[in-house]
């Protein structure tokens, strides 16, 4: 009769870790396919709506880009940009580094709010725009990511 307990409790073990696992391996899934949704904007419509919904940074020129050495035709590594355009976004972020290499020269700080403006962009730049919504408080290490 002891045997019976001991087979049963062995069964009842094995098949709770069993029903854990693949528990975790659903979990695991559906958190895969969640990080890997990606959310994409359409362009504005018009120029004006683009201009009321981004803050101007201070006007500043932007710098002439450098010549383009000749590439002869043996290779280099601008042939890897070949057909690349240039984007809004680049060029308020080369907009924006020009102006703190021109306050970095002048000798001037740039001002707090100035700075968490471009260090928006630096991170829209990098990582790309924050539309993720708010992971659940269950999902730490998505927590930590976001």
């Amino acid at each position: 009769m002891a045997g019976d307990w001991q087979e049963l409790g062995q069964a009842a073990a094995i098949g709770l870790l069993f029903a854990f696992l693949v528990a975790k391996l659903i979990s695991t899934v559906i958190a895969f396919k969640e990080d890997n949704l990606r959310i994409t904007r359409s362009p504005p419509a018009s120029p004006t709506a683009a201009a009321s919904r981004s803050p101007a940074l201070p006007d500043i020129p932007v710098p002439a880009p450098p010549p383009k050495p000749d590439v002869s035709s043996d290779g280099g590594s601008d042939s890897d940009w070949e057909g690349v355009e240039s984007t809004e976004l680049d060029e308020e972020f080369s907009a924006a580094s020009a102006f703190v290499a021109a306050s970095a020269a002048s000798g001037t700080s740039v001002p707090e709010e100035a700075q968490l403006r471009l260090y928006g962009l630096y991170k829209i730049a990098t990582e790309g725009p924050c539309t993720a919504p708010q992971p659940s408080a269950l999902k730490l290490k998505a927590r930590a990511k976001w």
